[in-house]
């Protein structure tokens, strides 16, 4: 008996870490999502800040620039241009 008790004792120990384990996996996951959402929000608000920028007085190899980008963000967001 003191044979099955060890091996149970052991089972119960691997269970525990097993649980514990899966425990942190499942905090890392839910950190890690909720870091991806965090830039995904930050990327979107950078461009639609981009967006904002008014290239009517800039050089024109800078204006291309700016409209090209502008063009590349709009696309990304096809509803955005909805109201016009």
């Amino acid at each position: 008996t003191s044979g099955s008790t060890e091996g149970s004792k052991s089972e119960s120990v691997s269970s525990l870490v097993s649980q514990d384990y899966k425990r942190k996996c499942d905090a890392a996951e839910r950190t890690y999502e909720a870091q991806r959402e965090n830039d995904l929000a930050i990327k979107k608000c950078e461009e639609m800040r981009f967006l904002m920028i008014d290239s009517s007085n800039l050089p024109p190899h800078k204006r291309a620039f700016i409209e090209r980008q502008q063009a590349e963000i709009m696309r990304r967001y096809p509803d955005a241009g909805a109201d016009d």
